[in-house]
C-alpha cells in the first residue's frame, strides 16, 4: 500500500472533522464517492470494512503485475504485485481460521499467509477503531522480510508503554454529536 493508495484518507479524516460521524455511510457508498471524481481510479487499489461488517473493493486496471480483490463479511483481501489470485485466497482463509485471535493479529496472520503465498516486498496493517486516529499504522518498505518486521513492529505497539499511551490520547468518543444526517459528498 503506498501514500499515493491511502489518498481517500485525508478527505474522510476532513468530513469526519467538519460533520457528524459518517456511521450511516456504508462501505459500498464510501467507495463510490472516493472514486467518482478521481481522475487516477485505474491506477487505485481501494478495499473497505464499515461498522457493520459490509465490504466494497476497487481494483483498478491499471494496477502493477497481478492484482485482485475478494471480499468477505467482515474482511477484504486486496493486492497488488502479487504472483495470483491465490495469494487472496491464502490470506483470507488464513485470516476466517484466526477467529479466536484479535483484529490486528488476524490481519498480521493472514499477511503471513499471503507472504508464504507469493506476497510482494511490502507489508501495511492500517486499522481503524472509533478514534479519528488509527488504531494501528505499521507500514515497512524496502526490507528483504516485510513480514517479520511488520510483527516485529506489531510485538512492540503492543507492549505496555504503548497501550498506555493509546488511552492517554484525547478522544471524541464522549463528546456529543449534532443529530443531523449528513451525506457523505456534503462535507467535501
Amino acid at each position: 500500500m503506498s501514500n499515493a493508495c491511502i489518498w481517500g484518507l485525508e478527505l474522510l479524516e476532513r468530513r469526519q472533522a467538519t460533520e457528524s460521524p459518517f456511521s450511516e455511510a456504508s462501505a459500498e457508498v464510501v467507495l463510490e464517492w472516493l472514486l467518482e471524481n478521481d481522475c487516477d481510479r485505474d491506477q487505485r487499489q481501494v478495499h473497505l470494512v464499515d461498522h457493520t461488517g459490509h465490504t466494497a473493493a476497487w481494483t483498478g486496471r491499471d494496477c502493477t503485475g497481478w492484482a485482485g480483490h475478494r471480499t468477505f463479511a467482515n474482511v477484504s483481501v486486496a493486492g497488488n504485485m502479487l504472483t495470483g489470485p491465490g495469494v487472496l485466497e491464502s490470506m483470507a482463509d488464513a485470516f476466517h481460521g484466526g477467529e479466536r485471535m484479535g483484529l490486528s493479529d488476524r490481519l498480521l496472520l493472514a499477511l503471513e499467509a499471503g507472504e508464504a503465498a507469493g506476497g510482494d516486498k511490502r507489508a501495511a496493517l492500517y486499522v481503524m477503531d472509533k478514534t479519528p486516529y488509527p488504531h494501528l499504522d505499521l507500514r515497512v518498505d524496502h526490507h528483504d522480510d516485510p513480514i517479520t518486521m511488520l510483527r516485529t513492529l506489531h510485538s512492540e505497539a503492543h507492549q505496555d508503554y504503548y497501550q498506555s499511551l493509546r488511552q492517554s490520547m484525547p478522544s471524541q468518543l464522549n463528546v456529543p454529536q449534532r443529530n443531523r444526517a449528513v451525506w457523505l459528498p456534503e462535507a467535501v
